[in-house]
């Protein structure tokens, strides 16, 4: 009975450990969808970069996500839309402590140039 107790709590406990552990790439897997599905439909309409840039920073804060808006970069070229950012979670649990680092994009070029502009602001 008591074995049977302590493997429950131990099952339940990894449970909840691989939630805490495994819930951010899952919101940075999301966040990236959503800002592919948000720079494509803003594609089709012309001075759109403003609305994708509220619409993904209103969905960000429905998520709990940790993104500045400064770090939030939505690029308009003639009719597409391209979105970048940066971020980094801190999950702690029972004293383990791990930082996950994520740059989300609608595409590697938009990734390519959120870089080069964070390295430039850095100088």
């Amino acid at each position: 009975m008591i074995r049977g107790i302590l493997i429950l709590t131990l099952v339940i406990g990894a449970l909840v450990a691989a939630y805490h552990f495994a819930e951010p790439p899952i919101q940075n897997y999301l966040l990236e969808g959503k800002m592919k599905d948000s720079a494509q439909a803003a594609g089709r309409r012309a001075n759109d970069d403003q609305r994708v840039r509220v619409e993904i920073m209103k969905w960000v804060e429905d998520k709990g996500i940790p993104l500045p808006a400064a770090d939030l970069v939505v690029i308009q070229e003639n009719e597409t839309i391209e979105v970048a950012a940066s971020y980094s979670v801190t999950v702690d649990f029972l004293g383990y402590e791990k930082v996950y680092e994520f740059q989300p994009a609608s595409s590697e070029e938009a990734r390519k140039h959120y870089a080069f502009n964070k390295s430039q602001r850095r100088r």
